[in-house]
């Protein structure tokens, strides 16, 4: 509430501010990140909270983040994270695998523990939240930039490829039985599929159906092998 009288009332409506880490919202217990990240030979101390993170993504070794594009701790942002889901405790991060006009999106775990990899789906800051008025001035992205995903070991955290995939890439799915990985890109409306053996982007592609404003964003597969966006 604003403090302010509700319409119809004479009462101010009540406003309460928690700052315990737990909070209840409809039977769900949300866990706000309250992780404090020391930087190597200085020794400087940077509280870190869930508005700076690009991506969160929990996989078998750990709780990962996905550091955005932040002007004010320019030596963490985009990085990627792994804390050990129990305490919290910083256990591995990344080097700084993006330029400063990129930043991550969205992260995804390989659903088999034994692949141990880690995707990182990244944008170009440029063509994100733009005006579109043609569908009824939403904020939309803006097409015509590549995306990156970037994959990972899901213990080291360091580099090992980078795919180039269609603009503002926000999703995606593995497809264990094709070892595929499929990517929603956003901003231009397409699907990116990799080949996740041979390393090569098999297709960036935008079905007949996304037409007009339509974008992909959530996706899944089922046990059929199909896809659900």
């Amino acid at each position: 509430g604003d403090g302010h009288p509700a319409p119809g009332s004479h009462q101010p409506r009540q406003c309460q501010r928690r700052r315990d880490d737990r909070r209840a919202f409809h039977g769900f217990q949300v866990l706000q990140l309250g992780i404090e990240l020391v930087e190597p030979g200085t020794g400087q101390r940077n509280l870190v909270h869930g508005g700076t993170f690009g991506a969160l993504a929990i996989g078998p070794t750990g709780l990962y983040a996905a550091y955005s594009m932040v002007s004010s701790q320019p030596t963490l942002r985009n990085r990627v994270f792994r804390f050990d889901r129990l305490n919290q405790v910083e256990l591995a991060r990344s080097g700084q695998f993006l330029s400063d006009t990129m930043t991550p999106t969205a992260l995804l775990v390989h659903p088999d523990p034994a692949a141990k990899r880690l995707y990182v789906l990244s944008g170009t800051m440029s063509a994100m939240n733009v005006i579109n008025a043609g569908c009824g001035g939403i904020l939309d992205y803006r097409p015509g930039t590549v995306g990156t995903v970037t994959e990972l070991p899901a213990e080291t955290l360091a580099t090992l490829r980078t795919f180039s995939v269609g603009s503002v890439p926000t999703s995606g799915a593995v497809d264990q039985s094709a070892n595929r990985l499929i990517v929603g890109n956003a901003g231009d409306r397409t699907f990116s599929v990799i080949d996740l053996a041979s390393g090569a982007v098999v297709t960036t592609a935008r079905p007949a159906s996304f037409t007009g404003c339509r974008q992909p964003g959530g996706m899944a597969l089922d046990a059929s092998g199909r896809l659900w966006v």
